[in-house]
This record gives structure tokens, C-alpha cells and sequence, in this order.
């Protein structure tokens, strides 16, 4: 049977994801699968497995496409109890991809909190491990404007330059929970709980609501947070950096103040904290082996945004 793909010369990028995006889920299985056998590099896939429900079912597609892969799941050190163990339940199909040092022992020692504007944690906790290996991802384009302008279902790491499979990049949700339903797939109990979206609890991007149902929901690590941010702002307070320039935590008065800024997830500091802008920020005073990560990246610290097909 000759192979279709979602790709159309002469075709706008807006139309093609609409046609994308609009195909019968029946044909998205059968070009996912396609996929993964024609790019099977002979040393097995790495796929990055979360825990959600896009990762049970990039999982479910390797295993029904019959390729060699290995499931890996990052610790970030602060995902919720319940998608650890749910996690853990998956038993010994899944490998789990440990660091030396926790997500909020970093932001003391160097790091300070992770912003909207720098997620320094997620090069160091989510996109961590399978380096110089062809991995597939389960990114959605309907998950963000970046995710839909960045990704292709297959693109290359910037680095390395190894293929990035993303055989469910044109997925809707309902397509994802139409497959769980057709396949019978195990998910975290978030789910059924109103969580749409499962991460690290006190992320950046979850926003002001976010964080406020994180820490009512887990106020064990609103405590945890708390003590993390003005450890921080104690350490390094009135310490120049490596550079000698101001520390960008020096802009508050203390730490509770500074706790105070970053829990109210305000773009702007106060009005005695000057301008982010001009101070220096987590990750490029002492520490700059992780590249600046803009505003609503979303995972695109690997991808550099070519295709072969869409």
C-alpha cells in the first residue's frame, strides 16, 4: 500500500495543520506506525515517557509497531505522588533516569526558582538522558503555538543532530482518549480528578491558578518551595556573580519578598527590584552551561525545527 503522509507542496502552514489535525484517528495509527518502522535506527528507539497520557501512547504505538525501544522516565524530584506511583505501577517496562541532585537542592545551591522566561530545570530534569540516540516524544502541536511553529513529526536535535520522532504531534486530546479507550491504557488518576495536564507541581508554567491548585492539592511543597527560594535569596545575597553583576534575586528586600514575587507569578518584579532585564538571571551569572530558554518553550531545547515530512 503506498504511504501517505500529512505533507502537501504549495500548501500554507495553517491549512496543513488544520488538514492534519482533522484526519480520522484510524489514519493517524496506521501513519504513526508507518513511521516509527521507517525510521527504527538499529540500536532501538529512547522514549521519553512521562507518565501522561501522551506518553501511554507513544508507548502503546512502539509496542503495536513492533520496533526495539527502551521507556525512560526522567525524576524530575517534584512530580506529583500520585503520577510516581502510577509510574511505578508500569513495573519494569519502564527505566527511570535518576540525578544526582533534587530540582530545589539546585535552585539553593545555584539555580534560583525557575521563571516563565528561564526553565532552567527542564534541559536539567525533563529533556535529560538519550543523548546521541534517535528518540520519540510525545508533543502535541494543539498543546501550544510554539509546539504547533517548532515541531515536525520528524525533526533533529539540535546538537546531535538525531532524528526526533513525534508520531502523535497531530493528535487532538480526543484522539489520544479515543486510543487509551480503543487500546484499554492504564492513566494516572489526575485525570479523573480535573487535572488536564500533569507536571512538576510548582512549575512556571501553570501560572497563577496553577500554582495555587498545586500547593492546596500538595501544601507539603508549597512548604518545600517556600524554604527552597529564600534559601537561595540567603546564600547568594549581596554575592556578585562570576561577572560581577548584580544577582537578579537582589532586586527584593529579603527572602520572604522574594518568595512573595515568585509564588504571585507576576511577569514584573516589585517596584524596588529594578528590571529583570538588566540584572542577571537564574542560569547565566555562575552556571552557563544550559542555553537560555524563552518564554513558552515548551520542551524545544532539543528540537531544531526541520522535517522531512509533516
Amino acid at each position: 500500500m503506498e504511504q501517505r503522509f500529512l505533507d502537501h507542496i504549495g500548501e500554507g502552514a495553517d491549512d496543513l495543520y488544520l488538514r492534519a489535525v482533522s484526519q480520522p484517528l484510524s489514519f493517524k495509527i496506521e501513519q504513526a506506525l508507518n513511521l516509527l518502522r521507517l525510521w527504527e535506527p538499529s540500536d532501538g528507539y529512547y522514549l521519553a515517557y512521562s507518565g501522561g497520557k501522551d506518553s501511554g501512547a507513544i508507548l502503546r504505538l512502539a509496542q503495536m509497531a513492533c520496533v526495539k525501544y527502551e521507556a525512560w522516565y526522567n525524576v524530575t524530584t517534584l512530580d506529583s505522588p500520585e503520577l510516581v506511583r502510577f509510574v511505578k505501577n508500569q513495573g519494569s517496562a519502564i527505566h527511570w533516569n535518576r540525578t544526582s541532585e533534587s530540582l530545589l537542592t539546585k535552585v539553593v545551591s545555584v539555580k534560583g526558582p525557575p521563571t516563565r522566561l528561564n526553565r532552567w530545570c527542564c534541559a536539567i530534569y525533563k529533556e535529560m538522558g538519550g543523548y546521541g540516540r534517535v528518540k520519540i516524544l510525545g508533543v502535541r502541536a494543539e498543546e501550544s503555538r510554539t509546539r504547533k511553529g517548532n515541531w515536525k513529526q520528524v525533526s533533529y536535535h539540535r546538537k546531535t543532530g538525531k532524528p526526533i520522532i513525534c508520531p502523535v504531534l497531530y493528535w487532538t486530546d480526543a484522539d489520544i482518549w479515543s486510543f487509551h479507550a480503543q487500546e484499554k491504557l492504564p492513566y494516572c488518576e489526575l485525570y479523573d480528578q480535573g487535572f488536564e495536564r500533569l507536571g512538576c507541581i510548582g512549575c512556571p508554567m501553570s501560572g497563577a491558578y496553577g500554582l495555587v491548585r498545586d500547593f492546596n492539592r500538595w501544601p507539603r511543597y508549597e512548604k518545600l518551595w517556600k524554604r527552597a527560594v529564600i534559601a537561595h535569596w540567603d546564600k547568594w545575597h549581596g554575592v556578585p556573580t562570576r561577572t560581577g553583576t548584580v544577582r537578579w534575586s537582589d532586586g527584593w528586600e529579603d527572602g520572604e519578598a522574594f518568595w512573595r514575587w515568585w509564588k504571585s507569578r507576576k511577569k514584573k518584579p516589585n517596584s524596588n527590584a529594578g528590571s529583570l532585564r538588566q540584572m542577571e538571571l537564574p542560569g547565566t551569572g555562575d552556571d552557563q552551561s544550559w542555553d537560555w530558554i524563552g518564554e513558552d518553550s515548551e520542551d524545544d531545547g532539543e528540537c531544531q525545527g526541520q522535517s522531512l515530512f509533516v
